[in-house]
């Protein structure tokens, strides 16, 4: 069973971070879960993130080694509305809206929630 692992001193130097973020949430913890985020065997990093991260509204892009890319997208209102689509390399879009919310908060990071969310349907424990 692979696993995702985070290492405190783990470097990715491959990794771009262009997420403006805003309170209360904290932009170096958002970075270190970029650079934390890691699955075994044929390793998958996170090699960038681009977005936006607020109290109101949220949405960032993360694209991860192998090509595939996950985009979170929330919104603050009438029904807050979450929507989460991973786009594999070279295949067609996955919505997975239906499991984010048991997800959030999980990480204590937007960008760590959407790299577990990405593993477990990269595992095949959503579908």
């Amino acid at each position: 069973m692979k696993k995702v692992q985070l290492f405190e001193n783990y470097l990715n130097e491959a990794t771009t971070f262009d997420v403006n973020v805003q309170e209360p949430f904290d932009k170096k913890d958002e970075q270190r879960a970029q650079k934390q985020f890691k699955i075994d065997a044929k390793p998958i990093t996170m090699v960038d993130a681009d977005g936006d991260i607020g109290e109101d509204t949220t949405d960032v892009t993360v694209v991860f080694s192998n090509g595939d890319t996950a985009s979170y997208t929330w919104e603050q209102g009438f029904g807050d509305s979450n929507t989460m689509v991973i786009s594999p390399k070279g295949d067609s879009d996955v919505d997975i809206t239906r499991h984010v919310d048991k997800y959030l908060g999980s990480t204590g990071t937007v960008i760590g929630d959407v790299g577990l969310i990405y593993k477990d349907w990269k595992l095949g424990k959503i579908k």
